[in-house]
């Protein structure tokens, strides 16, 4: 019962974070006759860890940067989490993800098509067809590496079969994509953009202290430059696929890479404090920094192959930088004279280094971002208003049975929850709890639940100041407050915050017990103060408010695929898909999150 609860709460959370980015950073298509680019890959490319805080991620993440400075029309169907065989999948229309539609037509269409995938082979350990019986994780990967031997990442690569049993290798995947791309759009050109070396400090989390420990008992000495040459020995390894593959008879040429490991390491070798600022506090994904300088890089290509102009993108460039600095620097930096020295720059990397010098180490203030945007013919809304409720039997979550995610729906109001289209083009969406059944489970307190699970109160309390640290402090800047102040004291700025940036809130019937519900599980998370008694007021809900337009794809076979799209501020680019008019086996409508790290497949029921 008690795990049940806890997957409840990360469905209401999780939901409505990631349906709070996705208000943040997207938009409805406009036709046009620009260059269309077309991201694909995993969250590197996706952009919602490292472009940080979440609500600028429009100007921060290498897509949105890429696309808005050249003025291209650009889409991102990157999916967090996802391998080379998830996206290889998607392009053969083999998973059941309702944003694939979307997805081909727009690989068709593309002049680019621009693709981080491959980190995830061996960044998440394996376990998955022949690596069940064999797993292949980082820890085994990064000691061999230490020794000069690469059994494990060199099965990931070129594939491994155990038993009966056969699993692919990223090098066949990687041909498969490149197949897929050319038959969808053989005039595009295709760009892989290599992985980098993350490890720019010596404390970096990607290795951990059980991998530490062994490299030590090697004899193995840890220092930045030791680690760092390690991960460069294994970097190198991995984008070895891309060019075995361009080895291969058949797929000369077929594609350019965008060298990011260079790109980092060159950082790396002329200035190290800057090296270290590329990456995100998770020792994995870029910074806003490095997503620029990523940028950066693809530009040259851009440019080079003529799809690019140098002067323009440049001029839009600043203007980008310029504006950021005025809207969300203005009190902590001399934004007259950081311009000046942008308007002097003679390069887009030139101005990347100006602005992150200017800025590094300020908090970007955002609590007054203007979603809004010029008046737009181009809205469709429904006529009247239309509610939906979540089929939860038909719902599933993280590979989760749909019989347990149908148990789950005692702990939710489905009365109160559900997915509203307003006829004024607003929606929401909303989730919703039944107090009394969580707060029977929760009378005798957080550390009674974890002895439950049988997590150590320490570890526990230590892991919440990790994700912290790593995660909410990057992507709501201010919610570990510097001043004195408690988290508890503070966490109704930073929700205050979320609702202005994201249009994330929390509800309940009475908000002066919200106020006391907020505080008190702030001061049990992040405090430890696992004694103070949680009680889930009456009408307590996440509720995500956005705007939205009716619109679609139509094949070149003339059907139309209809869906709803949220709005926020680029009218060059494509939000992702709320949901869409998708008839499976259970009928009725089905909300798409696009993000796989969750699986999370809500599907609709329209209310009479």
């Amino acid at each position: 019962m008690k795990r049940k609860v806890l997957l409840t709460l990360l469905v209401l959370v999780m939901t409505a974070c990631c349906v709070a980015t996705l208000v943040a950073c997207n938009d409805d298509p406009v036709p046009s006759d620009k260059k269309e680019i077309v991201y694909l890959g995993d969250s590197i490319a996706e952009g919602i860890l490292g472009a940080s805080p979440l609500g600028l991620r429009q100007e921060y993440a290498y897509a949105n940067v890429l696309g808005r400075r050249n003025d291209y029309v650009y889409y991102n169907h990157s999916v967090s989490g996802h391998l080379t065989k998830d996206l290889l999948a998607i392009l053969q229309n083999e998973l059941d993800y309702d944003g694939a539609r979307a997805l081909l037509l727009h690989v068709s269409e593309a002049d680019v098509i621009h693709i981080s995938i491959l980190g995830n082979d061996v960044l998440q350990d394996r376990k998955d067809g022949a690596f069940e019986s064999d797993p292949v994780t980082m820890h085994n990967i990064i000691l061999e590496a230490a020794k000069g031997e690469y059994t494990s990442i060199d099965r990931v690569l070129n594939g491994y079969t155990a038993g009966e049993v056969t699993t692919v290798g990223s090098v066949e995947n990687i041909k498969g994509i490149v197949d897929a791309l050319k038959r969808l759009n053989p005039d595009a050109l295709i760009i892989f953009q290599s992985v980098y070396n993350p490890i720019m400090d010596v404390d970096t989390p990607l290795i951990k202290q059980e991998t530490r420990d062994a490299l030590t008992e090697e004899g193995f000495k840890i220092t930045l430059d030791s680690l760092h040459y390690l991960g460069d020995l294994l970097i190198e390894r991995l984008n070895r696929a891309l060019t075995t593959v361009l080895a291969t008879e058949g797929y000369e040429d077929s594609f350019v890479i965008a060298d990011g490991h260079a790109a980092f390491n060159e950082v790396y070798n002329a200035d190290r404090s800057r090296a270290e600022r590329l990456i995100y506090p998770d020792g994995i994904h870029p910074s806003n920094e490095g997503h620029a300088v990523l940028a950066d890089l693809t530009q040259g290509i851009l440019e080079e192959k003529g799809l690019a102009k140098a002067s323009s993108a440049l001029a839009g460039y600043k203007v980008m930088r310029k504006n950021v600095l005025a809207d969300y620097f203005a009190e902590q930096t001399d934004v007259a004279a950081v311009s000046a020295e942008i308007d002097a720059a003679a390069t887009c990397a030139e101005v990347t280094e100006i602005f992150f010098d200017a800025t590094q180490g300020l908090k970007a203030d955002y609590t007054d971002i203007d979603y809004s945007y010029a008046e737009r013919t181009d809205i469709v809304t429904v006529s009247e208003d239309i509610s939906y409720e979540i089929n939860w039997t038909s719902s599933s979550l993280m590979n989760i049975a749909k019989t347990l995610m149908n148990a789950i729906k005692t702990f939710i109001d489905n009365e109160a929850s559900g997915v509203t289209l307003f006829d004024d083009g607003t929606m929401q969406i909303k989730l919703a709890v039944n107090p009394a059944q969580i707060n029977d489970i929760l009378e005798n307190g957080i550390e009674a639940l974890l002895e439950g699970f049988g997590i150590d109160l320490e570890s526990f309390e230590s892991g919440i100041d990790s994700f912290a640290e790593t995660y909410l402090e990057p992507i709501v800047p201010g919610f570990v407050p510097e001043d004195g102040t408690s988290i508890a004291d503070n966490i109704l700025n930073a929700f205050a915050l979320a609702e202005s940036s994201l249009g994330l809130k929390v509800v309940c019937d009475d908000p002066a017990e919200r106020e006391e519900f907020l505080k008190t599980l702030a001061s049990v998370l992040f405090e430890g103060n696992v004694d103070a008694p949680i009680v889930i007021p009456d009408g307590f809900a996440l509720v995500v408010e956005s705007d939205y337009t009716l619109g679609g794809v139509t094949y070149p076979d003339g059907t139309y695929y209809p869906g709803v799209y949220l709005i926020p501020s680029d009218p060059d680019t494509r939000s992702y898909l709320v949901f869409s008019e998708y008839s499976g086996t259970d009928g009725g409508s089905r909300l798409n999150l696009k993000v796989d790290f969750l699986k999370l497949d809500l599907w609709l029921t329209q209310r009479a």
